[in-house]
């Protein structure tokens, strides 16, 4: 693909053939379009940065429910089992 330096030269080369105002105008049109993709290309980064960071947070309350869950029931298990030696003794 040609640069955008050549593409320009070949504007300027070609201006008897064409007004100048034409060939300005085509230059801002390329211009025009590097911008819109650029600004294209960082919004796109920018929504799968955004969707990278929401995924690790849902994975870490994910993580961080399972845990809460275990403890909660190792916490049961170990209630249960100090309620049944009380029980126990109490017979």
């Amino acid at each position: 693909p040609a640069s955008f330096t050549e593409i320009t030269k070949d504007f300027d080369e070609n201006k008897e053939n064409k007004t100048p105002e034409g060939s300005q105008g085509e230059v801002d049109w390329l211009q025009q379009y590097d911008m819109e993709r650029e600004r294209e290309e960082q919004e796109l980064q920018q929504a799968l940065a955004q969707s990278l960071q929401e995924q690790e947070a849902r994975e870490q309350k994910e993580d961080d429910d399972l845990k809460r869950a275990t403890e909660l029931s190792l916490q049961g298990e170990t209630y249960l089992s100090s309620s049944s030696m009380l029980l126990l003794r109490e017979n």
